[in-house]
């Protein structure tokens, strides 16, 4: 078993086109793209080309949009129009679709959270126009092509000064820019002019699932995608890295071990906590009993979350209990490759957790014990009982025999 990651560095700033190109560059077969951009309502005022320029010594690919004489005043478009240009690619597969639709609606929500409207009344300007529409469909289409496992991101480039919009001039970043980063890290930088787009950090937001986390493994292919702009301290492109993982790495990852001593705070407290962690995207908790200073009885509150967790978490902590600090650390886990799925038993539909080795060899499964739990109040059996009957039934369906569950 393999897995392949997709490694981002915007060191440079991201915008639609960069990213167009620099997946296009990891694409052997770049005719598959430019045949299904064809197939959008709008082809006929648009052209495509992918071409090699020259960043300060780094050859990058240039993916360039131009509109042809027909093209007309294309701003201004809602976002129902832009999915029904979307939708309108025949030859662009259901999920490359459901991606630029999905990048377009953050788009949609950034700039109606901007401008105090309803999504459904925001009306795209810089975003709307044709070749941002190609744009995203392109990166949409190329991605689905490569098909990453995992989507790994280092922080974002921004720059500074000011720029000129259709609502007049605007910092660096522009508002759409900024609410679409909310929550991920960015490096805010010294270069004059726009670094980041909208349309890029639709992108990024969209794609990526781990931030900032350390990467290894094979390097496959790695290419580059140009922007517009000449800087004098370094080259305006985006690099993208595709890595593949052997079985054993498949199997690692790191996470955030966040504890806080806590004994001035009545147990019956954490019925409220504790369910909220889950919501804010924690793997596990532990409540572990302790002897306090001054030999007070307390408790050690233990949450497992991704790194990227570790800030928000960390925060509702602090304002939910009653400790002035907490302590965390990152840490490397190995665990075994899961599925679940559902299995009909004859007192009901089970979900169930299946286990595997680092060579996809079978080892271990968990019925869902809330599934179990709720069939034993059903019947009026004992949990015990109903949990046996269960695990024999799924054991019998999925022809398991030397294994039993844990």
């Amino acid at each position: 078993m393999r897995k392949r990651i997709l490694y981002i560095e915007p060191f440079f700033g991201v915008s639609g086109d960069m990213f167009a190109g620099a997946l296009l560059s990891l694409l052997e077969d770049k005719k598959i793209v430019f045949d299904a951009l064809e197939s959008l309502s709008i082809h006929s005022h648009f052209s495509v080309s992918l071409n090699s320029v020259v960043k300060h010594g780094i050859n990058a690919a240039k993916f360039s949009v131009e509109l042809t004489s027909d093209a007309g005043n294309e701003h201004g478009r809602t976002l129902l129009e832009i999915i029904d240009v979307i939708n309108s690619g025949k030859k662009i597969s259901t999920e490359a679709r459901e991606l630029a639709i999905r990048i377009f609606k953050r788009l949609a929500e950034a700039e109606a959270k901007v401008h105090g409207l309803g999504i459904e009344k925001v009306h795209f300007h810089e975003v709307g126009a044709i070749d941002s529409i190609v744009d995203i469909v392109t990166a949409s289409i190329a991605f689905c092509l490569i098909k990453p496992d995992v989507v790994i991101s280092r922080p974002v480039a921004l720059g500074n000064g000011k720029i000129d919009s259709a609502h007049g001039i605007l910092p660096v970043p522009a508002p759409a820019t900024a609410e679409l980063l909310k929550n991920i890290p960015v490096d805010f930088t010294n270069i004059e002019g726009e670094l980041t787009t909208p349309t890029g950090a639709a992108i990024i937001a969209e794609i990526v699932s781990q931030w900032n986390s350390v990467v290894s493994g094979k390097m496959i292919l790695c290419g580059y995608g140009a922007g517009t702009k000449d800087l004098p301290d370094g080259p305006n492109v985006l690099r993208l890295s595709l890595l593949e993982q052997d079985a054993d790495s498949f199997l690692n990852d790191n996470v955030a071990v966040i504890e806080t001593n806590i004994d001035d705070m009545p147990g019956e407290f954490l019925s409220h906590i504790v369910p909220e962690l889950f919501e804010k995207g924690c793997f596990d908790y532990a409540i572990i009993p302790a002897s306090m200073k001054k030999n007070r009885q307390g408790f050690i509150l233990q949450v497992i979350c991704v790194p990227e967790k570790l800030d928000d978490i960390s925060e509702y902590i602090l304002k939910n209990t009653s400790t002035m600090g907490i302590r965390y650390r990152i840490e490397q886990r190995k665990v075994l490759s899961r599925k679940s799925m559902k299995v009909d038993t004859s007192y009901g539909e089970v979900r169930v957790k299946l286990a595997y080795d680092k060579n996809s060899v079978f080892l271990k499964f968990k019925p869902e014990l809330e599934d179990v739990s709720k069939i034993a109040k059903k019947y009026s059996l004992g949990f015990q009982q109903i949990y046996s009957a269960i695990v024999v039934e799924i054991s019998d369906k999925l022809k398991i025999r030397k294994s039993f569950p844990y």
